[in-house]
C-alpha cells in the first residue's frame, strides 16, 4: 500500500535512492563537475550531518507528473524525524492523512479509512517503504549509495547537484534518473526529482527545515480515536 498522497512506491530503486542520501534536484546550467577526489569531502560532510541529527522537521511539497494525467498530482505534508528510528509524515493536503514509522511498526491513516498497522519486514514493506528509506538517510544509510548507483556530482554556486542512475542493467532500471539538490555550505536537502519512463516524474521539495529542536514524542503515536475505528 502506498503512503498517503502521491508519494507512491514506484520501484525499489526509488527507495534506494532515498536511502542513498536524498541528494537531488533539477540539473542547472554552468555546472562545475567534481572528480572522485573532489567529491569525497562533500560526501563525508553530508553523511556526518545526518548522523549528528537527533531531530528533523520540514515542510514537504510533492508533485507527481504522469504521462496519462492532464494535471500533476500535488500534496503538502510536514516531515518529522526523531532518532533513532521514528518518523512521521503529516499531510495537510490531502488533510488528515499521516504515516508513522517507529521501530518496526508502520501506521498508515488515509482519509475516511481505518488506520492500517503493519510490522515492517522484508516480506511486508510496502506501507511506508519510501518514508522508511528517508528514515534510513538520517541513520547514515547514505554511506552505501555508491554500491547501488553510478552518479555524477557537480557544483552550481551554492548548490550541490547529484545525478544518479541504478547500476542494474535491465531496461526498467535504465529508465530511472534521479537528480538531487543540496544547499551549501549547510548541506541541507532542497529537492529530489525521480524520473521514470517517458514524461513521468516525482518531485519532493523540502523547505523550512529545522534540526535538533525538541519534538513531542506523541507525534509518533497514532491517536486513540484512530485506533478504535
Amino acid at each position: 500500500m502506498p503512503i498517503p498522497g502521491p508519494m507512491v512506491s514506484i520501484h525499489r530503486f526509488v527507495g534506494a535512492a532515498l536511502t542513498a542520501g536524498l541528494l537531488l534536484g533539477a540539473t542547472a546550467l554552468a555546472l562545475t563537475p567534481l572528480n572522485d577526489t573532489e567529491r569525497q569531502p562533500y560526501i563525508d560532510a553530508f553523511v556526518a550531518k545526518q548522523q549528528h541529527t537527533q531531530t528533523y522537521e520540514a515542510e514537504l511539497h510533492q508533485t507527481l507528473h504522469l504521462s496519462g494525467l492532464k494535471k500533476p498530482i500535488e500534496s503538502e505534508a510536514r516531515v518529522y524525524y526523531k532518532a533513532p528510528d521514528s518518523m512521521r509524515l503529516s499531510f495537510t493536503s490531502p488533510p488528515g492523512e499521516y504515516l508513522i514509522i517507529t521501530g518496526d511498526d508502520v501506521y498508515l491513516k488515509k482519509a475516511n479509512r481505518p488506520l492500517v498497522h503493519r510490522k515492517n519486514s522484508a516480506q511486508n514493506n510496502r506501507p511506508g517503504q519510501d518514508a522508511r528509506m528517508l528514515l534510513s538517510l538520517f541513520q547514515g544509510g547514505a554511506k552505501d549509495w555508491g554500491a547501488l548507483f553510478a552518479f555524477d556530482m557537480a557544483r552550481d554556486g551554492d548548490r550541490l547537484i547529484i545525478t544518479m542512475h541504478p547500476k542494474q542493467g535491465d531496461a526498467q532500471a535504465r529508465s530511472f534518473t534521479i537528480e538531487n539538490v543540496i544547499a551549501l555550505p549547510v548541506y541541507e536537502l532542497q529537492s529530489i526529482q525521480i524520473s521514470f519512463g517517458q514524461d513521468n516524474a516525482m518531485t519532493y521539495e523540502f523547505t523550512n527545515a529545522m534540526r535538533n529542536e525538541p519534538i513531542d514524542d506523541t507525534l509518533f503515536v497514532p491517536p486513540e480515536s484512530d485506533r478504535k475505528l
